[in-house]
């Protein structure tokens, strides 16, 4: 902000020598809210001004609202024991789930999306609980990292130089911008 504003506890004090009538000043200034702060709090920013003289003291402040969210960062990494299988094999899956903040990612999931050709047999979480193919690990904070293991078996039917693509994806309630 130009000038530059007097910091004063949660307060930003600017002075300005003169203003013509009529005219305006715009200030644009960027906050950072503490990271401990929960999801949803509500913000209030007041403006206020004074000047001598001044004849209408009623239009002299403003307030708007903002609320706090969080922005989550959730990386899903996944990578099979072998890259080659052999009909009625066993393959297991290591998936490495992290959060990158900068918020906590509230009740993240993880969906695992086999392929045909491949038959869940387990499916474990080092951080809450798995059901069918889901894994639901409620709230990673931030650089919290995530182990799944996924234990699954090869169709023994299954055609020759089939190409077996399995995915992954990490949901989160806090919003994740990819």
């Amino acid at each position: 902000a130009s000038p530059t504003p007097l910091a004063l506890s949660s307060h930003l004090t600017w002075t300005v020598d003169q203003l013509a009538v009529g005219g305006v000043l715009t200030f644009v200034y960027s906050v950072r809210s503490d990271s401990g702060l929960a999801i949803g709090t509500l913000l209030w920013n007041r403006a206020q001004v004074s000047v001598a003289n001044d004849t209408n003291l009623l239009n002299n402040q403003a307030q708007v609202l903002s609320q706090i969210f969080g922005q989550a960062d959730v990386e899903v990494i996944k990578s099979p024991d072998k890259p080659i299988v052999k009909q009625g094999e066993m393959l297991t899956y290591t998936i490495k789930v992290v959060n990158h903040g900068p918020s906590l990612a509230e009740d993240a999931d993880v969906k695992e999306l086999l392929p045909q050709g491949l038959a869940m047999q387990s499916l474990q979480t080092s951080q809450g609980a798995c059901v069918d193919h889901i894994c639901q690990m409620g709230a990673m904070p931030v650089s919290d990292t995530v182990y799944i293991t996924v234990v699954t078996k090869v169709d023994p039917s299954l055609p020759l130089g089939t190409v077996l693509t399995n995915t992954a994806v990490a949901f989160s309630d806090t919003p994740d911008a990819n």
